[in-house]
């Protein structure tokens, strides 16, 4: 699982730890990108345009998160095979795929 609020992170259960590899990291190109945090942390995302920050997230706060590719996540992990993937990236899944 990734998830780069920390909002969220702070949400998941500690057994879910125990079961699960949680990074807490953006997809997408590496390095420092924009996340926008509105009231709601389920809203959450990346902030690629000023367009996207002023009419989509309308974030109470912006922070910076560690962005990196899915396959060094996958590599990192020593993941050789997919069998089920689900990415929900509020809107930036094509970056995530490429």
């Amino acid at each position: 699982m990734c998830e780069p609020d920390p909002r969220n992170l702070e949400k998941i259960a500690v057994n879910d730890r125990d079961r699960s590899i949680v990074e807490p990291v953006a997809i997408g190109q590496p390095g420092m990108v924009k996340f926008g945090r509105p009231d709601d942390p389920y809203l959450s995302g990346l902030l690629r345009t000023p367009d996207h920050e002023r009419e989509v997230v309308r974030a109470q706060d912006i922070i910076e998160v560690q962005s990196v590719p899915l396959s060094d996540l996958l590599a990192k992990h020593g993941v050789a095979g997919i069998d089920l993937i689900s990415i929900d990236t509020e809107g930036t899944e094509l970056e995530a795929w490429r």
